[in-house]
């Protein structure tokens, strides 16, 4: 039970001043109470290491995987300054992080989508009386173990088992610290550094599809397509110069039609069958082709399509801006786009915060001192609106040269327009009975729809109450 005499109702600057006071709660591991024996994260989730590699060759895993991967790889990074940053920091990050942003995106991208985590190695060297990074090396999930606090579940670094004939050997372990070590993942729960891999998502569904399409091949071989059947009487019947069972008769025809398709019946039989088909014998014989005429594969192609849209719904797209363009409406896709782009930035922005953490802050902090941590920032850049940058550039021509959009402007909304760039506005006044207060452009356009002469308006900041007087002298001078 919480007791509130433990607390300090205020604590003194003086004594508590840059004291970081201890976390009091275990490791935050799902199943798990208390501390760890040791400072060893068990990944739980290797186990599923080996499908989430084959989900990998799936065709519609691999594009919704190439679309997850592509967009953070190609968008950049700026480099932000704070005011207490020391002079040149800004330039130094770059110039040691910018040449492995391509790498290190698609690494910690497509680790966090196939195991939920990246490990690196961050190799450094001493260059002019600076720290620099040389390479970030990226480990093998398989091979690579977390460490953490076993008191508190803190990262505190990577362990590696060098491999021999022998097996495993704790004589060979490779631990790199915080300082010589990046690592990133995406979704974690409490403390489980490990992550949770994307692919998860579509691995209940990667098998269900594998499923589907094992029935439908089976399917396809045994049951699907055209069979020949023989109906025929019990008894006997003369055939080929002797008395022969009407089984035996039936599968020699069967016999024939499956090898060549051709079928020779003697005429006795033949009348049987005749006599069969007008309906003047009992128990007639009768050839008939049953067909499938596809009805069933079509269930088991909609079953299919509709796995498929799951799996890329898996990975935080809408199937219908990915896979299903052929339906609904051209703004509905647009809308579906919109939210697998703010999926996207939202990723880019978790990844980019523990690289500012862990190597950014490194460096500033090896080279610069402790205080310079976190003067330096890497922030992503917003992926491309080409939506956006059309009405920009529209809105730049308006402002330009209106006359060479005369035509343009007569099908515009101007309204509409400026809340698409999300322009600032004056709040409209009412002006008792005076036109109210509009923007210049929303003027200027009105005054090219009317073929009539228009008051001018007045327009500024914080206009205020314009006097009667002034407005009526505006209203005299206005050209006829």
């Amino acid at each position: 039970m919480y007791n509130e005499a433990e607390t300090p109702a205020a604590l003194d600057p003086e004594i508590f001043d840059d004291v970081q006071l201890p976390e009091r709660t275990t490791p935050q591991i799902y199943g798990e109470f208390g501390s760890h024996a040791n400072s060893e994260l068990e990944n739980r989730s290797q186990a599923n290491y080996k499908t989430y590699r084959e989900m990998r060759i799936d065709p519609t895993i691999a594009f919704a995987r190439m679309l997850c991967v592509a967009p953070l790889v190609t968008v950049g990074w700026a480099y932000v300054e704070k005011d207490d940053a020391p002079a040149g920091a800004k330039e130094f990050i770059e110039s040691q992080m910018e040449p492995w942003r391509i790498y290190l995106m698609k690494a910690i991208m497509e680790g966090y989508i196939d195991y939920g985590w990246t490990p690196f190695e961050m190799i450094c060297k001493i260059d002019d009386g600076r720290v620099t990074i040389s390479k970030f090396k990226q480990l093998i999930q398989d091979q690579t173990l977390i460490l953490i606090d076993q008191y508190t579940g803190e990262y505190l670094g990577l362990r590696q088992y060098n491999y021999n004939v022998r097996g495993f050997s704790n004589a060979g372990q490779v631990d790199l610290s915080v300082y010589d070590s990046l690592h990133v993942a995406l979704d974690v729960e409490g403390t489980n550094w490990y992550g949770r891999a994307l692919m998860e998502n579509a691995r209940l569904i990667y098998t269900q599809w594998n499923e589907v399409n094992a029935s439908a091949n089976k399917y396809d071989t045994k049951i699907a397509g055209a069979s020949w059947v023989v109906y025929y009487p019990v008894g006997s019947t003369p055939y080929n110069g002797a008395l022969t069972d009407n089984y035996g008769i039936a599968m020699s025809f069967l016999g024939q039609l499956q090898s060549n398709g051709k079928l020779a019946i003697p005429q006795q039989v033949a009348q049987f069958i005749t006599d069969a088909n007008t309906g003047k014998q009992e128990n007639p014989w009768k050839i008939e082709l049953i067909s499938d005429k596809g009805v069933t594969q079509t269930g088991f192609i909609d079953r299919q399509k509709y796995l498929d849209a799951l799996k890329v719904r898996a990975f935080g797209m809408p199937e219908r801006a990915v896979i299903e363009g052929q339906y609904g409406t051209k703004a509905e896709a647009s809308a579906h786009a919109d939210f697998a782009i703010t999926t996207f930035e939202m990723r880019h922005q978790v990844a980019l915060e523990q690289i500012n953490n862990q190597a950014v802050r490194f460096l500033l902090e090896a080279n610069y001192g402790d205080d310079a941590c976190g003067s330096i920032v890497i922030k992503p850049r917003p992926l491309i609106d080409e939506k956006r940058q059309l009405l920009e550039k529209i809105y730049t021509q308006i402002i330009t040269n209106p006359d060479g959009l005369m035509n343009e402007l007569q099908s515009l909304d101007m309204q509409t327009f400026r809340k698409q760039l999300d322009l600032p506005e004056n709040p409209v006044q009412n002006l008792g009975s005076m036109p109210a207060v509009q923007g210049l452009l929303t003027e200027y356009f009105n005054e090219l729809q009317s073929e009539q002469p228009r008051a001018m308006a007045v327009t500024g900041p914080a206009l205020g109450p314009v006097p009667p007087e002034y407005w009526q002298e505006l209203q005299n001078n206005v050209p006829t």
